[in-house]
């Protein structure tokens, strides 16, 4: 990838940080990854969340939103890294302004406890292995009901679920962790 003459080989291009919102520590980001362009939001202090060359970095618990724009049916790939700590939560099928980190589904990516899916239900499904050091793909899969999570090739987690799909993967660096989001793609499921 190349802007401005410099080359980008992770596949993250912060474009621009946008005016701090009336007070409060939000900060948009634009990203553009590939042709694609999407829009980043820091929901915590903006200073949690560092752009750098190689991709997005979340401190310890920095909460960072990333929408698709109009694409609420989609498979969202990101890959991400454990800089330091135990790692990081990820929510889905919900929106910024109204995130509730005790309800709804999330993966817990974890290198010390080991990950898993806490179900749209508040069941939580473990999974056998540990999230890793290196760089590593989560996916998800978010179509109509269905919705599904990947790490790596290995699918940990398919199901029906009544929550309305959204525009939203919302990343949040653990206590302690610090996290880099080094590649975000969307698809749209009907063109992939």
């Amino acid at each position: 990838m190349t802007v401005s003459g410099r080359i980008y080989p992770r596949g993250i291009i912060p474009l621009v940080a946008l005016a701090l919102l009336s007070g409060c520590a939000y900060e948009k980001i634009g990203i553009l990854a590939g042709r694609q362009g999407y829009d980043g939001e820091t929901l915590t202090d903006y200073r949690d969340v560092e752009v750098r060359s190689s991709g997005i970095v979340l401190k310890p618990g920095a909460r960072f939103a990333i929408r698709s724009p109009d694409l609420t049916q989609f498979i969202g790939r990101f890959d991400v890294a454990i800089l330091s700590g135990d790692g990081l939560r990820v929510y889905m099928r919900t929106v910024p302004h109204l995130l509730d980190s005790t309800k709804g589904i999330a993966l817990l990516y974890s290198s010390l406890n080991g990950c898993s899916v806490r179900t749209a239900d508040g069941g939580v499904i473990p999974v056998a292995n540990p999230a890793g050091r290196g760089a590593e793909r989560l996916t998800f899969h978010n179509e109509a009901g269905l919705l599904s999570i990947s790490i790596g090739c290995r699918e940990i987690y398919e199901d029906y679920v009544d929550l309305p799909s959204t525009e939203y993967v919302i990343f949040e660096a653990l206590p302690g962790s610090t996290v880099e989001l080094r590649t975000v793609r969307f698809s749209d499921i009907y063109t992939e």
